[in-house]
């Protein structure tokens, strides 16, 4: 499993998930690559300053350990 951390939320330039996404070309082949790994990706929009959004991401992340 891949968990990206879109930081930086709690400031109004930050950029949002889906333009991550977009920038580090996940939508595309780096996205097909990690699906024919039998992998799967998210995502989560997070604030390392106030806390927000990482217990989310974590908590993500350990199920699809597990999983596999």
């Amino acid at each position: 499993p891949l968990l990206i951390f879109a930081n930086k939320q709690d400031l109004v330039q930050a950029l949002q998930p889906d333009k991550v996404i977009y920038k580090i070309s996940l939508d595309s082949r780096t996205a097909k690559y990690v699906k024919d790994q039998d992998q799967n990706w998210t995502i989560t929009a997070c604030s390392a300053k106030t806390q927000e959004g990482l217990e989310d991401g974590l908590t993500w992340l350990v199920e699809n350990v597990k999983k596999g």
